[in-house]
């Protein structure tokens, strides 16, 4: 099975870079959260 997507590919996929300085959650939290939609 291919691995979970992550923000970094997204970001790529679009060319943009998100900027979370302003938010209350961060790249780890992120690309777990989207680990487990995936695996769901």
């Amino acid at each position: 099975m291919k691995p979970a997507p992550t923000l970094e590919d997204y970001e790529e996929l679009a060319g943009v870079e998100i900027d979370l300085s302003e938010h209350d959650i961060d790249r780890e939290t992120i690309n777990a959260e989207l680990e487990r939609l995936y695996e769901a």
